[in-house]
């Protein structure tokens, strides 16, 4: 239950649970944020997800203040457990 005034605030889970991959090979940051992280047509992938701009592009998802898009809330309900905690009895 939420204090009076509290808003749900979902962290999102962009670049850490999942990633957006366009057709081009680009992986870009987030719905919201186009910067792209690497492409996969130039580096592997690991070579993205250990990458200095993955990392970088992590830290500005992780500042966010919430994020409600339909990519983000379900993987966030699903990979934290908040899912499978609001389905169990109090």
């Amino acid at each position: 239950m939420l204090e009076s005034g509290a808003r749900p605030n979902p962290p999102g889970v962009a670049l850490s649970s999942h990633l957006r991959l366009s057709p081009d090979g680009t992986i870009p940051t987030c719905q919201f944020n186009s910067t792209r992280v690497g492409s996969l047509r130039q580096l592997s992938f690991a070579g993205i997800w250990d990458g200095e701009v993955r990392r970088r592009q992590r830290d500005w998802v992780r500042s966010c203040p919430g994020c409600w898009a339909e990519c983000e809330v379900l993987p966030n309900a699903v990979y934290s457990g908040d899912l499978v905690r609001a389905l169990l009895p109090h």
